[in-house]
């Protein structure tokens, strides 16, 4: 009867110490699971665009005032419209330039070092070479 007593104690302290160990893994891994939880959250957070929200305002101006303010507006509105200009010319340019990049991989000659006066010139031949490579 001893011998069954000790016996039941020991596995009764076995399966303690085996609760405990596993307790404490388990709250280590609850604890894990929560910071990676926190920061999937933050990075959701960061992966969302923030959407801009545009007021749309109406000022209140003196009369004396509203004449120099038109004046700013419509010069504001020229200026934006000469820049949308501009950036439509310098789009076209570039593509013209690819354009010709392109031709002069495929028909250009060279022949000297000396030819190559620009940046396209160099451009014109990477590709040759390239195409030569391949």
């Amino acid at each position: 009867m001893y011998q069954q007593n000790a016996t039941l104690f020991e596995t009764n302290w076995t399966l303690t110490a085996q609760l405990d160990t596993t307790s404490a893994h388990s709250t280590l891994a609850q604890k894990a699971l929560g910071q990676s939880c926190l920061e999937l959250e933050n990075v959701k957070k960061k992966e969302e665009p923030q959407k801009s929200v545009k007021l749309h305002a109406q000022f209140v101006t003196l009369p004396e005032l509203e004449e120099d303010f038109n004046k700013v507006e419509v010069e504001h509105c020229e200026k934006e419209q000469a820049e949308a200009e501009r950036q439509g010319k310098k789009k076209a340019d570039d593509k013209a330039c690819m354009a010709q990049i392109v031709h002069d991989i495929h028909r250009k000659t060279f022949h000297a070092p000396s030819i190559f006066c620009c940046k396209d010139d160099y451009m014109a031949l990477a590709g040759a070479l390239e195409t030569i490579c391949l």
